[in-house]
């Protein structure tokens, strides 16, 4: 592999990709979706932050992800040597810090302001996707609940640079509590990897089919949350616009949930590495996307 290609995989463009359109659903709704003008520079500068701490992440994780990637993923990046493993721990790491930075600055080309609340939620999610890069795989649920707040909080940071603090709240709470069982369901996929690096995740703990379980649960959980962003129950949160999502919303949350549970049944029916590769990597992430566009066209209804 040259490393060119090495360093394109490494960051993950899909994820970048899916973090970037995450913080325009949170932009685009409490601004357009609401009738109100979409300061440009400001929004460009909340996608260029989302895009270096997704890729930070990433290319950090790859670094304290080595020893399982070794035994199922040996063609990557760092196990295959294209890249040096403390290179890639450096420039994620620089990623994030940056990431920070340009939090802090997300409003200064359209109004000269700093922004410290969108700069401390940025170093939130850093601080967390080092706990579990670090420490994650070894702390069992509470690891997969660090990756799950940083997913949850990326639609929240698109809305806050926009002075939106509340109308996110309740699809980032939906996002994070379904995030909790789809990183569950990963790691029940690389569970003889983990177990051979000495990780320590619920799958490894219970077992893969307890842990699916589990996931299952988590996803259920989620439901309420996404509903309530809905238009006949977004009223009952206060301080909450109801007229931001249109009923196009609630048949799209609800299509999201349906087909996010067949993923988990078509695993469920076979769990080898395949199924999940296939239905949870690979599915779940385009399911995901496609929601994410769904919601970004919610802002032009």
């Amino acid at each position: 592999m040259r490393t060119s290609e090495a360093w394109f995989r490494i960051v993950r463009p899909p994820i970048v990709i899916i973090s970037v359109v995450g913080v325009s659903v949170g932009a685009l709704n409490v601004t357009l979706g609401r009738g109100e003008e979409l300061a440009l520079p400001t929004y460009g500068m909340t996608c260029l932050m989302a895009g270096l701490l997704a890729a930070g992440l990433m290319v950090h994780n790859d670094y304290y992800d080595l020893p399982s990637d070794r035994v199922t993923r040996p063609g990557k990046a760092l196990p295959s040597g294209a890249i040096r493993a403390r290179t890639a721990r450096d420039v994620g790491f620089a990623l994030m810090a940056l990431a920070v930075v340009t939090g802090l600055l997300v409003r200064f080309p359209a109004t000269g302001e700093l922004d410290v609340v969108t700069a401390l939620i940025a170093a939130l999610v850093f601080l967390v996707g080092l706990y579990y890069n670090i420490r994650g795989k070894h702390a069992g649920l509470v690891g997969h609940a660090m990756v799950a707040i940083g997913v949850g909080l990326i639609p929240y940071m698109g809305a806050v640079p926009f002075h939106d603090y509340a109308n996110m709240l309740p699809l980032a709470a939906g996002i994070a509590v379904m995030e909790v069982g789809r990183e569950v369901m990963v790691c029940a996929g690389d569970i003889e990897g983990d177990r051979a690096a000495g990780f320590s995740t619920l799958p490894v703990r219970i077992g893969q089919r307890k842990s699916l379980l589990v996931a299952l649960g988590f996803y259920f959980a989620s439901a309420p949350f996404f509903m309530l962003c809905s238009p006949p129950l977004v009223g009952l949160v206060p301080g909450l616009d109801g007229g931001m999502f249109s009923g196009t919303y609630l048949a799209g949350a609800a299509a999201f949930l349906v087909v996010l549970i067949l993923l988990w049944w078509l695993v469920w029916r076979r769990p080898v590495w395949e199924s999940f590769e296939r239905y949870i990597r690979t599915g779940s992430r385009v399911l995901i996307f496609l929601f994410q566009l769904l919601l970004v066209a919610e802002a032009f209804v």
